[in-house]
This record gives C-alpha cells, structure tokens and sequence, in this order.
C-alpha cells in the first residue's frame, strides 16, 4: 500500500510539472503571438489599400472625349482680337489635352495667343488679327480613351475697306461741323456797344460823402464786351472804397468816403469786337472842417511829426555814442582757464569756460582752435561771450572732436591764449567704467554695514530670562 501510494504521489507530480511546463510554453507562445501581432496587422493593412486603390483605378475610367458644342465661324476686321470657343465632356479627365491647329499646322505658343481648358471649356484668343491669320482652325482634345475635333472658319476683313468706310464718316461729320461752324458765325455778329444812357456830371459833392456814376448800354445780352473805368486818363484799380457793377448793359462806379483826391473827370470805356464806345462825367469834391477833425487828420500829423523827431534824436545818440567809444587800455587777461575734458562719454558733451578781464573791452575779438585750425559753429557746436566770460559747447562728442582747444583773446593792447585737451571714451569702455564703479560702491556699502554691526554698541549686562 506505501508503495502504491508513493506512486500515485510520483506520478501526480509528474502531471503537475507537465502542466506547468505546457502553461509556461503557451504563454511564451502567447507572448510571441502578441509582438508579432502588430506586423501581421499592418501587412492585412497594406493590402486592403492595394484593394482600395485597385477598385478607385477602375471605377474613375473616363470616357472618350466628345465636343458638346462645336466651335462657330468668326468674323473680324484687321487689328482686332479673335475669339475661338467651344464645349467639352467629360469634365475632370487629368489626362485630356487640347490642340490647336490653323490650316493643318500645329499653333505654337506665343504672346499673342492665349489658350485655356477648364472644366469642360476650351478657348483661344488671338490679338491683333492679321489676314495671314485667316484660313481653317481645328481644335483636337485627345485623352487616353480618343479622340474628337471641331473646324471652324476664320475671315479677317483687310484694312483698306475699313479705313475706306470710315473715311466717308469722317467726311460726313467735317461737312455737318462746317455747317454748324457757318451758322455759329452768323450768329455771333453782334453790334458795336453804345452808351443810351451815357454818365451825369455830379457837380459838388461834400467830403466824406458816396456817389455812384452809373449809365446803360447796349447790347446788354453781349457776354464778351468789356468795360474800363479811367480818371482822369489813368486806370482805375478796385480798392474797399470803390467798387464797379456791369450786370445786362447796367455799368456803375461806387466810390464811399469821398476825399478831395477823387474830384475829377471820369471816363467809362465798353469795347468789344465790333467796336467801342465812351462815356465821361465829373465832378468836385469841397472839404469838410468837421470831418477832418473827426477823422483826426490834424493829430495824425501831430504824431507823424514827433515820431520822426524822435527818430532823429535816437540817431543822433547813435552816431555820439559811435563816436566816444574808448580805446582799450589793458590787454586782456585770462583770470581762469578753460580745463581738460578727458573722460567724456562718446555721444555726451563738453564744456569748456573761462574768465576773461578787462570786462568792458567792446573792442576785444575772442577765437576757439582746434589744433591749430578755427572752429565753426553749428547746431552742434556753440560759443558765447559776454561780459568776460567765454565759453564752447561741444554737443554729441565723437572720435573726430578729440584734440587741443584753444581759447584766443585779443584786443589792441594784445593778446593772450588757454589750452585745454578733449579726450573721448567709447561707449564699452563708459559701459565697463560705469558697471566697476556700480561694484565698488556695492564693496564699499557691504564695508560699511558690517562696520555696524560688529560696532554696535552694548548697552546692558547679560541677564537670564528664566530661572
């Protein structure tokens, strides 16, 4: 019985390590199937779309082409533009072309045709027609299921009929224009003006007062005539006191504020093409006490009178003053000097400025060189001098201003002269110098505050805060 027993339990243990091991190879074999399983899946893929594209190639078959509407004979006149067109199915075949042919030869592409096919319309245009343009066209539209054409005829009428007809137009519109032209002659002769109301003498009339010198004339309705107003022989000029009107034959002159100039004899001249005519009228002006006192001419000529007195009173203090003018007594003298600019920033200024003595000197004449040579002033560039002192400005420094400035001043008694240098840095050495100066002052503040706080001072004895 033991030994029955011990082998069920060898054989059972078998079994059991045979399904272990049949378990662990299907599932290595399960795993393997799961890896491969991509590639398998992507090869049915490929091959449904090789399907696909096999069934799309057979359906998308096009048929042979075919003219719907054939092309018709044209008509035109030489210089002008032709026009072939006609309809063509199916529509969308990539592999249909067209052709164009005239008299058997095939048309090449050029400038001056201009071809088209787009969805199922087929045309071409050719400019400036000729007669060697004109025979037998043929459009052939071929694919890859055939073939079809279409003929039409193209007439080109020769220049010389064209300009023949328009010379007879043009020949009709010059007589019809000299007609109108000998009518409109006729009808613009017109009479030479006359004065049927001719101008009125006024007689006197009072200073200050308006009068207005008016008469008529014919024709009224002659829109080229022209009127001239004279007095006394000389022509009048319109001003804000006088003033002219000439509305159908109507002619004035207006004249407000009447002043003892205008008395006179005045004269209204009308011309136009077939001839003129005149007018004269006059009249006088008496002057008015009243109204020059209340217009105020007397104090005009009061104050014109002081006005150029005491013009010739300030002249007359100017030519004294030109003539006591001093002569210097002491050369001049700098008391400061102009200083060296040696660390301007490219694109800065400098300045320079100086003391100079005697103060008073209107004779003294001040000179700015540079290196040897005078500097001009500009918008960039100033100077002053003014009560003894001198000064130059130099605005945006750049590489060429550097160099020795001289300062000359100089006067009868003589002369004398400051230097000063003008040295420029460039922008990355005033950017380097700026960013050391920036950690300087940082070191030094650091410095300073832990100077503080290892000097702070003790102000009480230690003390235990819990006992």
């Amino acid at each position: 019985m033991q030994q029955s027993s011990s082998m069920q339990q060898s054989s059972s243990f078998q079994q059991s390590s045979t399904q272990q091991s049949a378990i662990s190879s299907s599932n290595q074999q399960m795993s393997m199937m799961k890896e491969a399983e991509p590639e398998v899946i992507y090869l049915k893929h490929v091959e449904r779309q090789a399907q696909q594209q096999k069934r799309e190639e057979v359906v998308n078959k096009y048929s042979a082409p075919q003219f719907m509407t054939p092309m018709m004979n044209v008509n035109v006149n030489e210089g002008e533009r032709s026009h072939f067109e006609a309809k063509v199915g199916p529509v969308g075949d990539p592999s249909m072309v067209v052709e164009w042919y005239c008299n058997g030869v095939l048309i090449p592409a050029s400038s001056r045709i201009n071809t088209a096919c787009q969805f199922g319309f087929v045309s071409m245009d050719m400019l400036n027609t000729t007669s060697a343009d004109a025979g037998e066209y043929t459009c052939v539209v071929k694919s890859d299921a055939g073939l079809d054409k279409s003929f039409c005829t193209l007439t080109v009428m020769a220049r010389k009929e064209i300009e023949s007809e328009m010379h007879s137009q043009s020949l009709k519109m010059v007589q019809e224009t000299q007609q109108t032209q000998q009518v409109i002659v006729q009808e613009e002769i017109v009479p030479a003006p006359k004065f049927t109301r001719p101008l009125a003498n006024l007689g006197e009339r009072v200073e200050g007062s308006s009068i207005k010198l008016e008469g008529q004339i014919n024709p009224s309705s002659d829109s080229h005539m022209k009127i001239e107003w004279y007095k006394d022989g000389q022509p009048i000029t319109a001003s804000s006191r006088i003033g002219t009107i000439f509305s159908f034959g109507y002619v004035s002159l207006n004249i407000s504020d009447l002043r003892a100039e205008d008395a006179g004899t005045y004269t209204c001249r009308a011309i136009n093409k077939s001839g003129e005519d005149r007018s004269q009228a006059s009249f006088t002006v008496k002057a008015s006490m009243s109204m020059t006192a209340s217009t105020g001419l007397e104090e005009q000529r009061a104050y014109i009178q002081k006005t150029e007195q005491l013009e010739m009173y300030q002249a007359s203090k100017m030519t004294k003053s030109e003539m006591t003018i001093e002569q210097p007594t002491q050369a001049p003298e700098f008391k400061t000097n102009i200083k060296d600019q040696l660390e301007v920033k490219e694109g800065g200024f400098a300045h320079f400025e100086a003391r100079l003595e005697p103060m008073g000197d209107h004779t003294m004449k001040v000179e700015w060189l540079k290196d040897g040579k005078a500097v001009e002033a500009s918008s960039r560039i100033t100077s002053f001098f003014n009560f003894g002192y001198v000064a130059l400005t130099v605005k945006q420094v750049a590489h060429h201003d550097q160099g020795t400035y001289s300062c000359i001043a100089s006067n009868a008694c003589g002369r004398t002269e400051t230097k000063a240098q003008l040295r420029m840095i460039s922008k990355a050495d005033a950017e380097f110098q700026s960013k050391n100066w920036e950690s300087i002052q940082k070191m030094e503040t650091k410095k300073v505050e832990s100077s503080m706080e290892i000097h702070q001072e003790v102000t009480s004895s230690p003390k235990f805060v819990l006992h």
